[in-house]
C-alpha cells in the first residue's frame, strides 16, 4: 500500500505596477440541439421483437458466440491484470516466511498454491500436486495458507507453520489432509506426536508471534492478489482459481518452460 503525504504550498500575491484589463470572454457557443428520439408504437415494437425471436430460434449460436465472445474479454482482463500483480509480488510469493514446500527447490517453473485444509477441493488437489511431483523432478511447488472456513481451519494452518519449524511440514501436512473433520488445538497436539514431533516445542509454536506473522504474510498477500477462494494457483505468471486436472498443469508449465527458452 503507498501512503500518500499532502504537501501545502503558500500562494503570493504579486502586485502590478498598472492596472490591467482583461478582455470580456467570448460567448460559449449554443449546444446543437439534441435529435429528438424515435417514437416506437406497441404493434412496431411487437414487430421488432418477433423479428428478433424468430432470429434467435432459427441461429440461437448467435447468443452463444456473443456469450463466449464476451467471456473471453472479460478473462483476459483479469488475466492480464493477474500477471501484473503477480509480477509486482513475485518476491513475495517465492520467499514464504514458513518455508513450506515441496518438489525440486531449484526447479524451473514454480506453482505457488493457496489452500485450506478444510477445503474439499483442497484436499483433492492435493492428490494431483503429489503426483505432479512425482512425475517432473523439475518443478517447485510452494504452499500458502489460506484459512477461510473457520476457526479450525486456522488452528491447522498454524500445525503446519509448526511443524515447518521442526523441518517436518510434510509429515504434518499429508497427515491434515486425509481428515475431513474439523480439528482443534488438542486434536493437533496428538496428531503432531503421532507425526514424530517435539510435542512441546510443536505446542509452544503454535501461540508463537513468529507462527502468527508467517500466517498473516499467506493471507495479506492472498488480498493483494485479489485471491478469494481456495484452492487457487500461481503458475509462471498464470492465476488459476479452483481445482485442476494433472494434464492441465502438465500443459501450463509446459507453456512457461517454453516462455523462457
Amino acid at each position: 500500500m503507498k501512503n500518500l503525504s499532502r504537501v501545502a504550498f503558500a500562494g503570493m500575491i504579486m502586485l502590478a505596477p498598472a492596472p490591467v484589463l482583461a478582455a470580456a470572454p467570448a460567448p460559449a457557443p449554443e449546444p446543437a440541439p439534441s435529435k429528438p428520439a424515435i417514437a416506437v408504437d406497441a404493434a412496431e415494437r411487437g414487430k421488432i421483437e418477433s423479428v428478433i425471436r424468430d432470429l434467435l430460434d432459427r441461429e440461437p449460436e448467435i447468443v452463444l458466440k456473443a456469450a463466449k465472445d464476451a467471456y473471453g474479454r472479460e478473462e483476459a482482463k483479469a488475466q492480464e491484470k493477474a500477471r501484473q500483480e503477480i509480477s509486482q509480488n513475485r518476491d513475495a510469493l517465492v520467499k514464504s516466511a514458513h518455508g513450506s514446500e515441496a518438489g525440486n527447490p531449484k526447479g524451473d517453473v514454480t506453482v505457488v498454491e493457496f489452500f485450506d485444509y478444510q477445503c474439499g477441493h483442497c484436499r483433492s488437489a492435493h492428490g494431483t500436486v503429489a503426483k505432479l511431483i512425482s512425475e517432473d523432478s523439475n518443478v517447485r511447488v510452494i504452499y500458502r495458507h489460506m484459512p477461510i472456513l473457520g476457526e479450525a481451519s486456522g488452528w491447522m494452518a498454524f500445525a503446519a507453520i509448526a511443524a515447518q519449524q521442526q523441518g517436518k511440514f510434510k509429515q504434518m501436512h499429508d497427515a491434515m489432509m486425509t481428515v475431513k473433520s474439523p480439528q482443534t488445538k488438542e486434536s493437533l497436539i496428538k496428531m503432531a506426536e503421532g507425526a514424530g514431533l517435539d510435542v512441546a516445542k510443536f505446542t509452544k509454536a503454535l501461540d508463537s508471534s513468529e507462527s502468527k506473522a508467517a500466517l498473516t504474510q499467506d493471507v495479506m498477500l492472498a488480498k493483494t492478489l485479489n485471491i478469494n477462494g481456495t484452492p487457487a494457483f500461481i503458475i509462471g505468471d498464470q492465476m488459476f482459481s479452483g481445482e485442476l486436472p494433472l494434464e492441465q498443469f502438465k500443459s501450463v508449465i509446459a507453456e512457461q518452460r517454453k516462455k523462457k527458452s
